[in-house]
């Protein structure tokens, strides 16, 4: 009995050792090691070694679910790789430390992973380098025409070297986190794709660094950048895709920045988009399919184009961004496109203009812009009704502002310029070359290298603005219609005011108009409703001169209430050629005084038109006299040194002519 128990033992442990040795061989024959607690499956292999039969192996062997998904984990170290399959869903691959090159041919259709062949979710891609080799078609395929990923997630890795590093053709929430595309065709490309989200990536020597096109849902790229790619950064393509920039920069692209093609929305705030070879961004609409652009907060400078280029019909909407030194235009709406509103930009240093809005494009507001030191015009309106409101457009090349027309588009609309400052410019403040009606409210033209303001056909109506010590005139009609009140026109080197043309109308009122060359110029064909109430003094030639040529007459229906004070002119009012007055309003030579107006003198004397009543004041005593040979003299008793001395004319319109001196 005892050798049979003995027996019995002895053919336990010999089983024993047999299944512990035949389950010893199976581990040492596997391409994994699987971890139950975990459900881990960590690949069996040896830096160097092509590990896609390992990694097939484990695909194969990987049950997941949503809640526990299957790991994959690759080990640190260098592998090669063939095509692996995924068709397996809630699946994590983990590459950490590793980096993985593509050994197959550079044939067509070249995979390292895919996923078309069957309909996927859950599917994790973590860490790595993965390395096309300038041989693989694609890296990542994910989704065909009729399978679709969903719930795919690629983080902490960087993809390169393909002619794709990843294609996602047809998915549902798409998310990259950290990823580097580099060296490929398309650093990554998605299409006919719902929600995807993209953190924190970057593409960089791609010929397109990020494709995007037909897009759906919610789309959001965040914190990513695209940098040195050989031509647009961010290709926004097709009808109907949308989506979200947060943050990131797109710079130093051969070509543009970002390019949206008709049909696409871009929504983008805290965005860099600048010293790109071509344009910063570029929407370019249809006749058929809506373009828009909502940008808040970015930067587009130093491209090689444009900062913003919009075109044929697309929608431009920018606030509190810049579009600086950029080689043309700053801010470009083009061919029909439209906007709520540019507001609280700066588009300075411009090798063109700084905001233009041409050819039929429409634009409800441009505020709070700066538009500085470009190299052509600051604002250029083409055939747009806008209204320009607290906006500075200085030292610009050319003009501050024009207002202009194209032939072929609609040049009957307005523009209102509110509370704008338009100074130091090389020619024009603002410059009217249309038939618009323009309305100039509370704003400056001073100090530009021709005139603050000059309008050639339109309708002109300033009100309460400021034209000072621009190189020709403050204000100047060519054409159409120019009505002013309330403005202030000073130290102009030509006329402040000029009326001159065969065909101009209008009115002056209530302005101050003081220490031009001229006050006041009226010439040719033009007929003024009314010049009362306005202030015009130091002139140096003319206070007023009115001048009708070339078979032409200057008309002026109303003068009343004016003051002249140009005592160093030559006339206060002078009229020449053929001109039509008021009955009650005359030709006027200054009022002078002489120079025995000297302490210890005993007579005031001076020089005014002939025929005249004058006025005489000196202290607090008021003297009358006439104008005798055109000299007046007042016996006012001795002179006493400080005494102030006043000489007023009053014609029957109630206009005043004064001369004021202090004893000496």
């Amino acid at each position: 009995m005892k050798k049979i128990r003995k027996i019995v033992g002895l053919l336990c442990i010999m089983l024993f050792a047999c299944v512990v040795n035949t389950q010893n061989v199976g581990a040492a024959q596997s391409d994994y090691v699987y971890d139950a607690a975990t459900n881990s499956y960590t690949l069996q292999v040896k830096s160097g070694a092509n590990i896609t039969d390992a990694l097939t192996s484990a695909l194969d062997a990987a049950v997941g679910t949503e809640g526990n998904p299957a790991q994959i984990v690759i080990p640190s170290g260098s592998y090669s790789i063939n095509l692996v399959k995924v068709t397996k869903s809630y699946v994590t691959i983990s590459a950490e430390g590793a980096t993985i090159k593509f050994a197959g041919s550079t044939s067509s259709g070249q995979f390292v992973l895919k996923a078309t062949d069957a309909s996927t979710t859950g599917v994790k891609i973590s860490g790595g380098t993965w390395d096309g080799n300038s041989k693989a078609s694609v890296i990542f395929q994910f989704g065909g025409d009729s399978v679709t990923t969903n719930n795919l997630t690629i983080e902490n890795c960087t993809v390169k070297n393909a002619d794709q590093n990843v294609k996602v053709n047809k998915g549902n929430n798409i998310t990259f986190s950290k990823v580097t595309f580099a060296n490929a065709n398309y650093g990554i490309s998605v299409s006919n794709t719902k929600n995807l989200t993209m953190t924190g990536c970057s593409a960089t020597d791609n010929t397109f660094g990020y494709g995007l096109r037909t897009l759906s849902g919610t789309n959001t790229l965040e914190n990513c950048t695209a940098t040195a790619n050989s031509t647009d950064g961010l290709q926004i393509k097709e009808k109907g895709t949308s989506v979200t920039i947060k943050g990131g920069s797109y710079n130093n692209n051969t070509k543009n920045g970002i390019s949206m093609t008709a049909g696409t929305t871009v929504t983008m705030n805290g965005v860099d988009v600048s010293n790109n070879k071509s344009n910063g961004i570029s929407p370019v609409g249809s006749t058929s399919s809506k373009t828009v652009l909502i940008a808040a907060n970015c930067k587009f400078n130093k491209n090689g184009r444009h900062g913003v280029a919009g075109d044929s019909g697309a929608t431009i909407n920018v606030t509190d961004s810049e579009a600086n030194n950029n080689t043309a235009n700053g801010i470009m709406l083009n061919k029909k496109c439209t906007s709520t509103g540019i507001a609280g930009c700066t588009t300075n240093g411009n090798g063109g203009t700084g905001i233009l809005i041409q050819d039929g494009s429409s634009c409800s507001s441009v505020k709070n812009c700066t538009s500085n030191n470009n190299k052509n015009i600051g604002i250029t309106l083409t055939d747009v009704t806008t209204t320009v409101e607290n906006c500075t457009v200085n030292n610009n090349q050319k003009h501050g502002i024009n207002i202009a027309n194209k032939a072929g588009y609609n040049a009957a609309k307005k523009v209102t310029i509110k509370n704008t400052q338009c100074n130091g410019n090389k020619s024009v403040g603002i410059t009217i070359t249309d038939k618009k009606t323009v309305v100039v409210t509370d704003s400056e033209a001073s100090n530009n290298s021709s005139s603050g303001i000059e309008t050639k056909g339109a309708s002109l109506t300033i009100r309460g603005s400021t034209f000072s010590g621009n190189g020709k005139y403050g204000i100047v009609a060519r054409a159409g219609k120019l009505n002013i009140n309330k403005a202030t026109v000073s130290k102009n080197k030509s006329e402040g005011i000029y009326y001159t043309g065969t065909n101009v109308s209008g009115y002056c009122t209530n302005s101050k108009i003081v220490g031009n060359k001229v006050g006041i110029s009226l010439y040719q064909g033009i007929t003024i409703s009314k010049l009362n109430g306005n202030t015009i003094s130091n002139s140096k030639q003319y206070g007023m001169l009115c001048g009708g040529e070339k078979g032409h007459k200057a008309v002026i229906k109303q003068c009343k209430n004016n003051k002249f004070s140009n005592p160093n002119a030559k006339a206060e009012i002078s009229c020449y050629g053929k001109v039509t007055l008021p009955s009650t309003v005359k030709a006027q030579k200054p009022v002078t005084f002489g120079k025995k107006v000297k302490a210890g003198a005993k007579t005031v004397t001076g020089t005014a038109t002939a025929g005249q009543t004058i006025k005489v004041t000196v202290g607090k005593k008021n003297y009358t006299v006439k104008v005798n040979g055109g000299k007046f003299t007042v016996k006012s008793g001795k002179l006493k040194r400080g005494t102030k001395i006043k000489a007023v004319i009053i014609d029957k319109s109630k206009n005043t002519f004064t001369a004021s001196c202090t004893v000496k």
